[in-house]
């Protein structure tokens, strides 16, 4: 099921927009990880520079070697391009600008 990257809500296939807020289904991975902790790391960076975020996906206790699917984290596809800047500045120890 889609989850909305606005509030969170999941909503049936086939939709265009959330129904709970109206937000456009359109949502894009940011980044995909082996932990919900390091997903979480990022989105709470994303959303401190006021990009609104989901996290999707469990912490496999076995590893990749199970054949888990990753943990992604999702945003709209109109910050899709800010939401990478910020995380790839993260993990090459530049300073984020906040918007």
């Amino acid at each position: 099921m889609p989850v909305c990257a606005k509030c969170k809500t999941q909503y049936a296939e086939g939709r265009t927009a959330c129904p709970k807020c109206g937000a456009s289904k359109d949502v894009a991975t940011v980044a995909t990880f082996d932990t919900v902790a390091e997903a979480d790391m990022i989105r709470e960076l994303l959303e401190e520079n006021g990009i609104e975020s989901v996290v999707l996906g469990e912490t496999d206790p076995i590893g990749p070697a199970s054949g888990a699917a990753p943990v992604e984290l999702r945003v709209s596809a109109e910050d899709l391009e800010h939401a990478r800047e910020l995380y790839e500045a993260y993990y090459a120890g530049e300073p984020a600008e906040e918007t």
